[in-house]
């Protein structure tokens, strides 16, 4: 028998009355060492996009591109497009987050991405790389799994294995 991938190391916490901030993430050192295999997490995270996107109508993304306040988001976002396009995803929605903040639930942005999914305006969330999500792979896992639990599935330009 083999040990279902990723292990439930993760979970989602819920507000608290200290202010606690909804839907943090919380990661523990299994969930953390698990991020360390980027074929696995890749192939993870492909099925996911595999399972969902297989259905006859084009599946709806949201283009996330996460940069500096400074910095121009024209070559990201154009890149996380081109790439929607040659998937055959329909891009309704561009989300430019300027908030740098560790954990991706507390970003504006991307709470919102997640939330347009679980209201099912959109399929998914197509990106350049893992970094617009989170450069630290247990929150990049952990984030993988909301997402995942909200029927959402992300699709990278450039995959984790990819330097």
């Amino acid at each position: 028998m083999t040990r279902p991938w990723p292990p439930q190391a993760c979970r989602v916490s819920l507000p608290r009355a200290g202010g606690a901030a909804a839907g943090h993430i919380a990661t523990g050192t299994a969930l953390a060492n698990t991020a360390e295999d980027p074929r696995r997490l890749c192939a993870w995270r492909q099925a996911q996009q595999h399972r969902l996107t297989r259905t006859p109508t084009q599946s709806r993304v949201l283009a996330y591109v996460l940069v500096r306040s400074a910095q121009d988001f024209s070559g990201r976002l154009a890149l996380a497009r081109r790439h929607a396009e040659g998937q055959g995803l329909h891009v309704v929605r561009t989300v430019v987050e300027e908030h740098w903040r560790t954990d991706p639930l507390l970003r504006p942005g991307l709470a919102g991405a997640l939330a347009a999914i679980r209201r099912r305006e959109a399929d998914g969330l197509v990106c350049v790389s893992r970094t617009d999500i989170s450069s630290s792979g247990a929150l990049y896992v952990a984030f993988l799994h909301v997402l995942h639990g909200a029927d959402g599935f992300l699709s990278l330009q450039r995959a984790e294995t990819t330097p």
